[in-house]
């Protein structure tokens, strides 16, 4: 296994990896500071548009989903999240597009950088 030593202003926190799994598993003071951010943004992205503010300023509605996906560390409904963010009215298309393999796909903004948006409820999980 190997660990890699991250400088933090309490101490060192270390950062161990599953060969198997590719979890993570951390150790050492920052760990719980770091746990509690991942919680807290996890929690906040129920319910906002908080993950948007993690990708460039122009993106996809898939990179849009795999961006709450991964942080929410769940699957989300394709349908239910379209539905979601564009009645929310947090994006608009950007006239632009990325060309793919297959068919270009739409670039889209946030509407209001800079200004979280909060939904009415958050995100279910999936029923299986």
């Amino acid at each position: 296994m190997q660990y890699e030593y991250i400088p933090a202003k309490t101490g060192s926190l270390a950062v161990e990896q599953n060969p198997d799994t590719h979890e993570l598993v951390l150790w050492g003071q920052g760990e719980m500071h770091l746990r509690i951010s991942v919680e807290r943004l996890r929690s906040k992205s129920e319910y906002s548009s908080l993950p948007a503010y993690l990708l460039p300023a122009e993106f996809t509605l898939p990179e849009l989903q795999q961006a709450y996906e991964v942080v929410l560390g769940r699957s989300v409904d394709k349908s239910a999240f379209r539905t979601r963010v564009q009645s929310a009215d947090v994006v608009e298309e950007t006239g632009a597009q990325r060309p793919s393999s297959s068919r270009p796909a739409a670039l889209y903004r946030l509407k209001q950088p800079g200004a979280l948006t909060f939904f009415p409820r958050t995100f279910s999980p999936r029923k299986e």
